[in-house]
């Protein structure tokens, strides 16, 4: 097959999105593990105000990390969705290399 520059920019950006797509749900579960995880060191440490503070420190990058990832699907889904490009669950067949025709 011969491909065109722009065939192969769009499916290098294909692959990227592919794989971003498939890492924030991974990183959304680690963040809300780690705003959990301050919540029970929040609750341990009752009587220590310094620890408390670390806590509370803990819990903030957790909701952080989480306003970013989903900030970052959001701004993704938007490209895709204005430049036609598609993920391959979203493709006929579901998966790249699929050739099962839909009729």
């Amino acid at each position: 097959m011969n491909f065109s520059g722009g065939q192969k920019f769009a499916g290098v950006v294909d692959v990227l999105v592919s794989l971003i797509n498939m890492a924030i749900p991974v990183l959304a579960g680690l963040a809300v593990a780690i705003f959990f995880w301050g919540v029970v060191r929040y609750i341990y440490h009752e009587g220590d105000p310094h620890s408390k503070s670390q806590d509370k420190t803990i819990m903030m990058w957790g909701i952080i990390a989480l306003f970013v990832l989903f900030s970052l699907w959001g701004i993704l889904r938007l490209l895709s969705d204005s430049f036609g490009i598609t993920t391959p669950t979203e493709r006929p067949g579901g998966f790249p290399g699929n050739t099962e025709l839909l009729l």
